[in-house]
């Protein structure tokens, strides 16, 4: 392990934590390892810092953390990858950040004001971007917390997520395909198509409905069990078709 603000509360919590860590992390790919590093190093040092409640992980690895609470931490090994961590917080968290690492860069966003781009060095690790933003990310996110190796990583709940991704373009389909995963793990969680698109504007829902037919277009049966069940999916398109676009 090399990720200090981690090793600390590994160091501290119980063993089967620490074995589980190993073993995961020894067979982690590229950016994967890296990258989740860096968000339960983060979470870590925040929870340190009692700021547990002033942050959020959204975009990928917040669909890889529920992945790994709901199919287990094994599910790591299979995950796409992603270079940079999409993340919201107070400017505390941002202090605490930059307080915390080695940061050789802090750029603004050209295009959104409550964006910033941060770079992070850490000892013996590779660089970590992040895409900091700022504003009511509570609303936005509905942040749950989800447990790794004993540690807590805030995360933006599922639906959430599914709308942060509904725009997405359709020629990047693991878009797509991450969207069925989350709604795959809203149906372990027992909700029902009804319950996921009363979230949803009436474009919201024309662009789900061309997500779950671009992610089945492009990646058929899945081959990892991460899809949700074909009645499920029948059933989400059923509540969704009179919203298609025509």
């Amino acid at each position: 392990m090399s990720f200090s603000h981690l090793d600390d509360l590994l160091a501290g919590g119980e063993d089967k934590n620490i074995e589980l860590y190993l073993e995961i992390f020894k067979d982690l790919k590229e950016p994967t390892r890296n990258v989740l590093g860096y968000t339960l190093d983060i979470a870590s040092m925040l929870h340190n810092s009692e700021l547990d409640n002033e942050y959020v992980i959204f975009g990928g690895y917040a669909v890889l953390s529920h992945i790994m609470k709901a199919y287990g931490s094994e599910m790591a090994r299979v995950w796409r990858g992603s270079d940079d961590i999409d993340m919201a917080g107070t400017p505390k968290v941002k202090t605490a950040l930059k307080r915390g690492y080695s940061v050789s860069s802090d750029m603004p966003s050209p295009n959104l004001k409550d964006k910033r781009t941060l770079k992070l060095v850490e000892d013996h690790e590779q660089e970590c971007k992040i895409d900091f933003y700022t504003g009511d990310f509570k609303t936005r996110f509905s942040p749950e917390t989800n447990t790794h190796f004993g540690i807590n990583v805030k995360v933006g709940s599922p639906i959430s997520l599914i709308k942060g991704k509904i725009d997405a373009p359709f020629d990047e389909p693991l878009h797509s395909y991450d969207i069925l995963t989350l709604l795959s793990i809203l149906e372990k969680r027992g909700y029902n198509p009804s319950r996921i698109i009363s979230n949803l504007n009436n474009n919201e829902k024309a662009l789900l409905l061309e997500h779950i037919k671009n992610g089945i277009e492009h990646f058929g049966e899945d081959r990892i069990g991460l899809f949700p069940s074909h009645n499920f999916i029948s059933l989400v398109k059923t509540r969704l078709h009179k919203f298609r676009k025509v």
